[in-house]
């Protein structure tokens, strides 16, 4: 039920947050459709006024399999659940002003004409019609979207909800309702490294465990890493960053990104492991 009273989000997602034993984190996301114009009218539309409807705070955790991302605005509650999708994309109930998916079509989730569904210019996929109809989204859909400020928007991968709730409680059962509309992602295996030449196999191992493609989950893994792995992880993998780099010139395929990802980590982790050591200053907060 959508809440009548003015609400905290930010309180809620610390709430959620304690319950799960997690720490909320900084951060700052401007989502221009988080961005409910229409609940303020006297901020504007410069960059600074919309500011004002960033995303500052965010909570990452891993649910079903799945990775969940929620940010909170003063405004909404954005989140998003990441995992194997591959239906085409589409916004249901709201424009997506990213896309952007913002051609109203003829569309229906389970035949329900009470949310107008967006696409984008390219003709939707055979699959979407298909995931529209399933009663899993119907249920999404229904959870989620209580007024014409809600949407739940599906894109490659992931499938993202805007909304209001009005407990903390309501964060679960959202989590569970989009975790049913992805299918956990395909891990990484040795197998797929196996094209990468002899001199690299050794690094197989941290490509597994800390090649992340995603800055935001790369910026998570640091924080939850510890000092000495860390240093480990650096002390192993910067004799090799030279010939990565020469590697990636020539090379562009899966495991050779893998590779690359491994790297970046690497030097990240080691501006990470300075700024504390010399500085003591906390981690990187994701921005």
């Amino acid at each position: 039920m959508r809440p009548t009273e003015p609400v905290d989000f930010i309180a809620l997602l610390a709430a959620f947050a304690s319950k799960k034993k997690k720490q909320v984190r900084d951060c700052q996301v401007f989502d221009p459709n988080g961005y409910f114009k229409e609940r303020d009218p006297s901020v504007g539309s410069s960059v600074s006024d919309r500011s004002a409807y960033a995303f500052k705070h965010e909570l990452r955790l891993n649910q079903r399999r799945r990775r969940v991302s929620i940010m909170a605005s003063q405004y909404c509650i954005r989140l998003q659940v990441d995992g194997s999708l591959n239906v085409g994309v589409c916004s249901i109930n709201r424009e997506d002003r990213i896309m952007p998916a913002d051609i109203r079509s003829d569309l229906r989730v389970l035949g329900d004409p009470r949310w107008p569904i967006f696409v984008t210019p390219a003709l939707p996929r055979a699959g979407l019609l298909a995931f529209l109809n399933r009663p899993s989204v119907h249920a999404a859909a229904t959870l989620l979207i209580h007024s014409p400020q809600d949407s739940v928007l599906v894109t490659q991968g992931s499938v993202c909800a805007y909304f209001c709730p009005g407990t903390a409680a309501e964060f679960q059962s959202a989590i569970d309702s989009l975790c049913g509309l992805v299918e956990p992602k395909g891990r990484r295996s040795r197998a797929d490294l196996q094209p990468l030449p002899k001199e690299f196999q050794p690094l197989i191992p941290l490509i597994l465990r800390w090649a992340e493609d995603d800055d935001g989950w790369r910026q998570e893994a640091l924080r939850a890493a510890s000092r000495p792995e860390l240093k480990s992880l650096v002390s192993t993998v910067t004799p090799y960053l030279n010939a990565i780099d020469n590697y990636l010139t020539t090379n562009d395929d899966d495991a050779a990104r893998a590779l690359g990802r491994l790297a970046e980590f690497t030097v990240e982790a080691r501006l990470d492991l300075e700024r504390s050591e010399n500085h003591g200053s906390p981690p990187l907060k994701i921005v």
